[in-house]
């Protein structure tokens, strides 16, 4: 009874390993697409947050300085101070995600290894 047992078991056991050996190239080939893909969209993502940082910083920028003051001053400083905040952790968003990004491109290998001793922890 237990003979059968183990031989059923190396046999699963077998057909598991033939299985993943089949399989790892194209995981690897999704990892490092998957990698490129996340990396691209959040660097373009946290580009363009800056880009709304600058420009709500201009705004209420000006929205200070206006002659007519058609604007109060304090939504013109609030604006600037959201503006800066944001500005700040959208700057280090795109700084990590180009880095990601940049790993990605540069050294796949790398990135795949890293992400399976994620896996792996």
């Amino acid at each position: 009874m237990k003979e059968e047992l183990l031989k059923q078991l190396v046999e699963i056991i077998k057909q598991t390993k033939d299985f993943t050996l089949e399989q790892a190239p194209d995981v690897v080939q999704q990892l490092v697409l998957y990698g490129r893909v996340s990396g691209v969209v959040a660097s373009v993502a946290s580009f363009i947050a800056l880009c709304i940082c600058v420009w709500a910083i201009r705004k209420g920028w000006a929205m200070i300085g206006d002659k007519n003051r058609r604007y109060s001053d304090d939504g013109g400083v609030a604006l600037c101070v959201f503006g800066v905040l944001v500005w700040v952790v959208a700057l280090i968003l795109f700084g990590l995600s180009i880095e990601h990004t940049l790993q990605v491109f540069l050294a796949p290998k790398l990135y795949v290894l890293k992400e399976l001793a994620g896996f792996l922890k």
